[in-house]
């Protein structure tokens, strides 16, 4: 019983709330799909889901490559350097194969214990992923769209989901920025993980982890009572023969604007990078916008590692949140309703992060994963000096 209690106190907060959350998950898929055809389901796309789970923080695993690069590159120039400093001739220097295997092993070793918190992680996306496309079907017919689109209407006096058919001469100048902002988030997730996994504040690691993941599950039943297409969809929802179906209650002023209207070709070609196809399957996750919500949970736990990354932050979370609504991702009312899903869970994650103080001990892998990131701190800032002393020698070039 001991042990087991050991093993349960080792366990991190976020882990915990990544296993809970991700059981919950699947088990609905599970319950909604019928268990049969759930696990036929399951193993004919889950693997795909777990793939997408993946791609949301993939700039954990360039960091990975980059690092095991640079480790290589470092290792050339040490051992050349006896040669370079012209001490030895090429022939008497050290066999670079010596010890190679455990080399190997403990650059792989290393790799591991970075991308550890990735697994979980993963998992829960894939399983939302997976339980969002069964609720895509099963809710169909009962989207809020037109209700959305009525209050967007009302608010501004005209549509802002069809900025980009408007042709707004400042925000068409401004289309490459906004399409960055928008599909810059998947990178700044993996790269906030990484910034904040190797900062010296790990509490915030792991806030940021529980919060882009309460995120999602508060959001959840949101979906699920007032399910609701992205505008992108357009020209899915906007299709002739289902305007009498689903959307009969479409103003016939947004039929006329999409029918009166070209778009763009560069908001064409973002739509078909970002894979908007003429299937009846159209996600529900639309409000509130978890495009939002994460931008800012982003530039809020950044902020609080160091304030001065608010001038980088601040000006994306602009042109993200614009974007989703100028490319037809979001209503404007997903915007809003994203705020209080945030606030509330910022205010829990860090309720949950403080109660992992009350019953978790750091253990022997914790000394091995505090080495390892001292190791890699060291080998970051060698790295910021490579680049210092190059951009010293130009200037002094200049001069």
């Amino acid at each position: 019983m001991i042990k087991i209690k050991n093993i349960l106190r080792s366990i991190k907060i976020e882990e915990y709330i990544l296993f809970i959350f991700s059981l919950v998950l699947i088990s609905a898929y599970f319950i909604l799909n019928g268990l049969k055809s759930g696990f036929t389901d399951f193993f004919d796309y889950g693997f795909k889901h777990l793939a997408i789970g993946v791609k949301y923080f993939s700039f954990v695993f360039l960091f990975i490559y980059l690092y095991i690069f640079y480790k290589l590159y470092l290792y050339i120039i040490n051992w050349l350097n006896p040669l370079i400093e012209k001490k030895i001739s090429f022939f008497s220097l050290s066999n670079p194969f010596k010890n190679t295997s455990s080399k190997i092993k403990k650059i792989f070793f290393t790799s591991l214990i970075i991308i550890k918190p990735l697994f979980s992680v993963s998992i829960f996306f894939g399983f939302i992923t997976i339980l969002l496309g069964l609720l895509a079907i099963l809710l169909k017919g009962n989207f809020i769209d037109s209700l959305l689109m009525n209050m967007d209407n009302k608010l501004f006096g005209f549509y802002p989901f069809l900025g980009s058919y408007y042709q707004v001469d400042l925000f068409f100048k401004m289309i490459p920025l906004l399409i960055f902002g928008y599909l810059f988030l998947g990178s700044m997730m993996g790269i906030t993980w990484v910034i904040l996994y190797f900062s010296k504040k790990r509490e915030l690691f792991s806030e940021y982890i529980v919060a882009m993941t309460l995120a999602v599950m508060i959001a959840l039943p949101v979906w699920i009572i007032y399910p609701a297409n992205s505008p992108r969809h357009l020209n899915n929802i906007y299709n002739p023969q289902r305007i009498s179906q689903i959307y009969s209650k479409v103003d016939m002023d947004v039929k006329e604007i999409i029918a009166n209207n070209k778009l763009d070709y560069r908001i064409l070609n973002f739509h078909e990078d970002i894979g908007i196809g003429r299937n009846d399957v159209i996600p529900i996750s639309t409000i509130p916008s978890m495009h939002v919500a994460w931008a800012l949970l982003i530039l809020y736990y950044l902020y609080k590692l160091d304030r001065r990354t608010i001038f980088f932050t601040l000006p994306w979370n602009f042109l993200s949140t614009v974007g989703a609504i100028y490319l037809g991702q979001h209503y404007f009312m997903d915007v809003i309703i994203a705020f209080p899903v945030v606030i509330i869970t910022i205010w829990f994650a860090n309720i949950l992060v403080k109660m992992e103080k009350k019953y978790y001990y750091n253990n022997r892998f914790d000394e091995y994963e505090k080495k390892i990131k001292n190791q890699i701190r060291t080998d970051l800032a060698k790295f910021i000096d490579i680049f210092k002393y190059f951009y010293s020698t130009l200037r002094f070039r200049k001069k």
